[in-house]
């Protein structure tokens, strides 16, 4: 007798559970690690993260002919990851379980699980999920939380929102549900080229300035987040949005007027409450942002990105109203310390790299915190000090060169050159909703490559998720 075939995995379950849980990874997954501190190494992504992946292996064991096959994007991944263990394996002598523990979760937040994003992303699509669907979902209720809770800690300072187990590591910037207010920030930018995006292709006047308006706010809130690096990325994102869909720009001036207005608002808040104590005490101001003393000094571990501390300051004594809040934005522009640690630490590294640039020093989460004290900046114009408080390079080229080498440098190159053909594939195509959605991706893959200049992304992998399944999705929903 013939046993039974087992019954394939429903279609439709795989598909939901993608999208929420990109959603949760941007929202809602931060109260849920509050919740389960007590258990080690479990986060609410990681555990949907093994879901997700126990259905595709379900999937593949009992129906492979319905997965699509895999291509360049997959081969280059996974000769990426194997390269990375293969580089991991020759640092293990002589480390601690902790160590361990540390480079396990760079591995797999940093790489493994945005790479099996864009596998999700394609199973996804061709189990039935639409694009309008699933960018709908994405941008309206990921998107519409960070601009809500963004907006909320600028204006009232509410960080009720903000992870209470994980060291934020500049508290008077806006971060949302991140520790990281770059991570917040790419995330908002990522959200706001999609929202605009759907803007540019919906027919119903409803919906398009809901949408513009929704754009308006998340890009504001990527403002809010007072990252160099996120306002340049932004900025050639929006920029490579108009010269690819020049008839954007009313749905751009839209969104800049919500943000304007949401911006005027906030700022009628904080003026309302900073005044209301001194009105009825007479005490001094609270500080502002600009005032802010040093934030404490950050974690050194995955999920966190260290940053320069803040100069120190004085606090207010007089009763004199605050500055407006223009004024703290326009010093952190022109704020030199972060740049001055940049240079420090780039200058390390390249010592670093220029001793050993074939294969690197290997790959690790504290390789260069390990080895910086033995190297000079590569240049004695860069004072030494410059270099002591990072511990990464900030940067991500500068990263994968100086842990993995040339090899690791030219695998990384590759990939990102296959995903561009594939991106600029998209936004070629005659179906105007996956031409404005592959444009919306290949602007945020653009502000990430930006962002990679500043900081090592493999440290703020949920909006690396975010765009490899974006990426997967317009790769599947073009055949």
């Amino acid at each position: 007798m013939i046993a039974p075939a087992r019954p394939p995995v429903p279609r439709r379950i795989f598909p939901a559970l993608t999208v929420g849980w990109l959603v949760g990874l941007l929202t809602l997954f931060t109260f849920v690690d509050d919740a389960v501190t007590a258990v080690p190494a479990l986060t609410a992504g990681r555990a949907l993260f093994v879901v997700l992946a126990g259905l595709l292996a379900a999937r593949w064991a009992t129906e492979p002919a319905a997965l699509p096959r895999p291509g360049r994007v997959e081969a280059v991944m996974t000769a990426y990851v194997a390269l990375l263990l293969a580089s991991w394996a020759r640092t293990l002598p002589g480390k601690s379980v902790e160590t361990l523990r540390l480079d396990g979760v760079l591995v797999l937040e940093g790489y493994v699980m945005p790479f099996a994003a864009y596998a999700f992303g394609r199973v996804a699509a061709a189990d039935g999920l639409s694009l309008r669907r699933a960018s709908g979902w994405l941008a309206g209720a990921a998107g519409a939380y960070l601009a809500l809770v963004g907006w909320l800690e600028w204006a009232a300072h509410l960080e009720v929102f903000a992870p209470r187990t994980l060291e934020v590591l500049h508290p008077e910037r806006v971060s949302g549900p991140f520790t990281n207010p770059m991570t917040y920030g790419m995330a908002c930018s990522a959200l706001g080229f999609l929202a605009l995006a759907l803007a540019s292709v919906t027919d119903s006047m409803r919906s398009r300035m809901a949408a513009a308006g929704l754009g308006g706010g998340l890009l504001l809130a990527a403002i809010l987040s007072a990252g160099r690096g996120v306002w340049l990325g932004l900025a050639v994102g929006l920029l490579w949005s108009l010269v690819r869909r020049p008839h954007g720009g009313r749905v751009l001036l839209a969104a800049v007027g919500v943000g304007i207005a949401l911006v005027g608002a906030g700022s009628g808040f904080r003026s309302a409450r900073d005044a209301g104590p001194r009105a009825e005490t007479g005490v001094a101001p609270p500080v502002t942002t600009a005032e802010a003393t040093a934030s404490p000094e950050p974690s050194t571990g995955p999920g966190t990105q260290p940053g320069p501390p803040p100069p120190p300051v004085t606090p207010p004594t007089s009763t004199s109203a605050p500055p407006p809040v223009v004024l703290s934005y326009a010093e952190r522009l022109t704020e030199v310390s972060p740049i001055q640690s940049r240079i420090g630490i780039w200058a390390v590294t390249a010592s670093m790299i220029v001793e050993r640039p074939l294969l690197g020093f290997g790959f690790a989460s504290d390789t260069l915190v390990r080895l910086k004290p033995h190297y000079a900046p590569i240049s004695a114009r860069v004072p030494v000090e410059w270099a002591d408080w990072p511990v990464v390079p900030h940067n991500d080229f500068l990263f994968l060169l100086v842990t993995c080498g040339l090899p690791g440098l030219a695998i990384h190159v590759g990939l990102l050159l296959v995903l561009w053909a594939d991106l600029r594939r998209a936004t070629a195509a005659a179906d105007p909703l996956r031409a404005a959605v592959g444009v919306a991706a290949s602007a945020f893959f653009l502000a990430l490559l930006v962002n990679a200049q500043f900081m090592d992304l493999a440290y703020a992998w949920q909006p690396q998720a975010l765009f490899f399944y974006l990426a997967g999705l317009l790769r599947e929903s073009g055949r």
